[in-house]
């Protein structure tokens, strides 16, 4: 679920998404808490939840804990956090830009020499 920022609450009805294995949360701002059906998706393998407000990830770690001991990966980002990490991987690919451009201008620089 992506952007259903109006969304407030998400009822899961008897047996609905029994198959479920990855369930991704983001951007549903209004969203209060997760729905007590989701301890019953025991072929939940991922849930990744990204950009929700702080009290809907205070909740996670408070009262909604016990729905989620069943899923074996959980991912959790807060904005912040994925703006810190979007800002390590481009320092990451900077360096290789320059460290691939230093290796073209040494050979460039040997061709001229040889």
């Amino acid at each position: 679920m992506n952007q259903l920022m109006s969304m407030q609450e998400m009822k899961l009805g008897k047996g609905a998404m029994a198959g479920l294995k990855c369930l991704q949360i983001f951007k549903c701002y209004s969203l209060r808490r997760l729905p007590e059906e989701l301890i019953s998706l025991t072929n939940l393998e991922k849930l990744e939840i990204r950009e929700m407000p702080e009290a809907f990830i205070a909740r996670l770690q408070v009262s909604d804990l016990h729905k989620l001991r069943h899923i074996p990966n959980i991912v959790v980002r807060h904005p912040s956090t994925d703006y810190e990490e979007w800002i390590q991987e481009l320092e990451h690919t900077i360096r290789k830009i320059r460290s691939k451009a230093q290796e073209i201008r040494a050979a460039h620089l040997f061709k001229r020499l040889g």
